[in-house]
């Protein structure tokens, strides 16, 4: 028998629903105004409870015999369908994950329930914990209301009224060219336009070559002018279909000049216009001057429909901005494989084309009134918007690579990864633990072997793998006994650099063995060295860009919200994330270089961050550096270190520069980390110093920026009260 459940209507005889929610949030109110706003599900809902273990966790063995409890009784009354807002019991219940099902329905896998249908939904507690899951919340609903009215959530939705469809080829009529210059004109003149493009690569050897504008080709186009009416366009990346389609957009540009409540609007325009400005306008990869009036007359009145979507959720963090997963509701699941859409039958890719530009059109008319509830307006129009032309020249640019520099800084990274390799074999405690190794699977391979044994010395090329994780872990916390400090997501003993860099600090305060340093030290110069080869050199070379004007270009990705930080992200390669202070930062920036006859540049605000901070806390330490000429890193500094800076007072705190270098170094990254909220702890975790010295500094960022922890401190209390700072 249930223990306990909740209905919403004098009538329970339509039941038909079982909605299961976790028992912290089986409140009947709650549940009604979080799930039921959809007034044909009043009737049909029985929501339970979900039994949890103390400490709000559940075991296997809990939800096994609650599920067998419930399931019964809930087949007894009729009930189906199951809308469960538990992710541990979703997987219970179906053997999927909860996000890779949302907007779906699953099979119930318990034996002898397998009629039931499960639809993944969202504990509405989730919200306050990540309003981001507010949009996976009115998904799932999305999918019980279609469920409940009877479609089929697995299939498509008919939401194509009206189409033309066109195939433009070397071999198509002049006619057939006609009648779709005809329709293009007709569409010159509607207010709000949708358009979305498909791609192919044209070299499929290059890691994500379809979605770079030099490695591929435009294989269709398709425009919207409501939510069911458009045309999509097929053709063969040949020039006449180019010149129809700049031609189009160069009269759309001047018809918006003139009609500023004309739109152009597109899903992440980053990707499709950047593919038209090379593929329409320009006539080879170094031609800037038209790649600029490209960009001049492309974003022309654009609007951006993953954009809008990403303030309105208003959390950069854990967001799904698909079109699809957005427009589901409207859609139904319409994907296809695109992966490589020249498999595809050309009438398929059209239809899914058309698809997409519809509900980017639909997706548009919802997110413009939510960036008015959600007073996200001024930011779109005033920071995203004006930042697009920006980014696009940014990522059709790109870059200058010197190729002969790279293999310069690949044959020294190379050289040096063998020097370590040297040092890390030649330690006696490696010899100890490659004898272990060998041994072992001597044994190993005989304990299989039933007559014939083999001998140790057929084994003399097991040897110990410095990128191991399972090896190093065994060698350092098994072979040498070292504390176990960090784990990885799957509980086991962390053995990455950050891990290898508090070992060090450990090693050092403790006395340990000068081998142990030794192998520490080596194994972090390994992987700091292997990163250089296998991330940055590796993406030089794979993404390297010949112009074939005797230059050649490295291009990214660049994301306006693809990073939980809110900064600017960047992808295929990521050149936001390139070294700056590490040993071989100069070496890794050394291979961009001008082209003959250009100058590189570079520009960055001046401590920005740290001159926000000072003007609003109003700390007077904090103003030092931009108003009595001190360098803001000696300040910190001296802060933390003065007792091991003879010579220096408050009066020549710039001479730390170049008697103390290397404590102004170390003085970075802590600052960093308590200026924005950490603590000792985080200086233990994140710089591997030890305690004593982590709340040491801690202390001394604490009296020299009093002022600005008091500032913090109250900052904390206005958001209790007012639920934002």
């Amino acid at each position: 028998m249930i223990p306990k459940y909740f209905t919403y209507s004098t009538d329970i005889t339509d039941i038909s629903i079982a909605l299961l929610i976790k028992e912290a949030a089986f409140t009947k109110e709650a549940i009604r105004s979080n799930y039921l706003q959809d007034k044909e599900l009043i009737p049909k809902i029985v929501a339970i409870p979900l039994k949890y273990d103390p400490k709000n966790k559940v075991t296997s063995k809990t939800m096994e015999e609650y599920v067998l409890e419930i399931l019964p009784e809930l087949n007894s009354i009729g009930i189906k369908t199951i809308y469960c807002a538990d992710s541990n019991y979703f997987k219970h219940l179906t053997k999927k994950t909860i996000t890779s099902c949302i907007g779906s329905i699953s099979e119930c896998k318990i034996k002898g329930y397998e009629h039931m249908q499960v639809i993944p939904g969202i504990n509405y507690q989730a919200l306050f914990h990540n309003p981001a899951n507010k949009q996976l919340l009115e998904i799932s609903l999305d999918t019980l209301v279609q469920h409940v009215s009877g479609y089929d959530v697995s299939k498509p939705k008919d939401i194509i009224k009206s189409a033309k469809y066109f195939t433009l080829t070397g071999s198509t009529p002049q006619s057939e060219y006609d009648k779709c210059i005809a329709e293009l004109r007709d569409y010159l003149l509607i207010p709000t336009l949708a358009i979305d493009i498909e791609t192919k690569s044209e070299n499929p050897d290059i890691e994500k070559a379809a979605l770079r504008f030099n490695t591929n080709s435009i294989t269709s186009i398709a425009f919207a002018k409501n939510e069911h009416e458009g045309i999509a366009i097929y053709f063969d990346n040949g020039s006449k279909v180019k010149e129809i389609l700049k031609h189009w957009f160069l009269q759309r540009a001047e018809i918006c000049k003139s009609n500023t409540s004309f739109k152009n609007v597109y899903h992440n325009c980053l990707y499709d216009v950047k593919q038209l400005i090379f593929h329409l306008f320009m006539n080879n990869p170094a031609d800037i001057p038209n790649l600029l009036y490209g960009i001049k007359v492309m974003t022309t009145n654009i609007d951006d429909t993953l954009l809008m979507t990403y303030l309105c959720t208003n959390n950069t963090q854990e967001n799904t901005l698909g079109l699809k997963e957005n427009a589901l509701s409207f859609t139904g699941q319409y994907a296809v494989d695109v992966k490589d859409i020249s498999l595809l039958p050309v009438n398929v890719l059209l239809e899914y084309n058309l698809k997409d530009v519809l509900a980017t059109y639909w997706l548009y008319n919802k997110r413009k009134k939510e960036l008015v509830s959600e007073n996200q307006e001024e930011v779109y129009n005033q920071v995203f918007l004006p930042s697009i032309p920006v980014l696009l020249e940014m990522m059709l640019v790109g870059l200058p690579l010197n190729k002969y520099k790279v293999q310069e800084a690949k044959e020294l990274l190379s050289s040096d990864l063998n020097k370590v390799n040297d040092i890390i074999t030649n330690l006696p405690i490696i010899t100890e633990y490659n004898n272990y190794l060998q041994q072992k699977a001597t044994d190993t391979k005989n304990a299989k072997l039933k007559k014939k044994q083999v001998t140790i010395e057929e084994f003399s090329d097991v040897l110990f793998n410095p990128g191991s994780p399972n090896q190093r872990s065994e060698l350092l916390f098994e072979g040498l006994g070292l504390p176990v400090l960090d784990y990885t997501k799957t509980k086991q003993p962390a053995s990455g650099n950050k891990t290898i860099i508090k070992l060090i600090a450990y090693a050092i305060e403790n006395g340990l063995d000068p081998d142990v340093i030794s192998l520490l030290n080596a194994l972090k110069d390994y992987t700091d060295i292997s990163k250089m080869l296998n991330t940055f050199i590796k993406a030089f070379e794979t993404y390297a860009f010949d112009r074939q004007d005797g230059t050649v270009w490295l291009n990214g990705d660049q994301i306006l919200c693809g990073t939980v930080s809110g900064r600017l992200g960047s992808r295929h390669p990521n050149l936001a994330n390139l070294p700056s202070n590490s040993r071989y930062g100069k070496l890794i920036k050394s291979c961009f270089q001008a082209p003959e006859g250009w100058l590189f540049i570079g520009a960055d605000f001046s401590a920005l961050e740290d001159r926000i901070v000072a003007i609003l806390s109003d700390d007077p330490m904090k103003k030092k550096p931009f108003t009595k000429n001190i360098d803001g890193h000696c300040l910190n500094a001296y802060g933390y270190f003065k007792d091991q800076m003879q010579g220096i007072t408050e009066d020549n705190l710039n001479d730390i520069k170049d008697m103390y270098p290397d404590l102004r170094q170390d003085s970075k990254a802590p600052t960093f980390a308590l200026n924005y909220g950490g603590t000792y702890i985080t200086l233990m975790n994140n710089c591997g110093f030890p305690e004593h010295k982590a709340k040491a500094i801690e202390a001394g960022h604490k009296n020299l920026y009093h002022v600005l922890h008091s500032w913090s401190a109250n900052n904390k209390i206005d958001m209790i009260k007012q639920g934002y700072i």
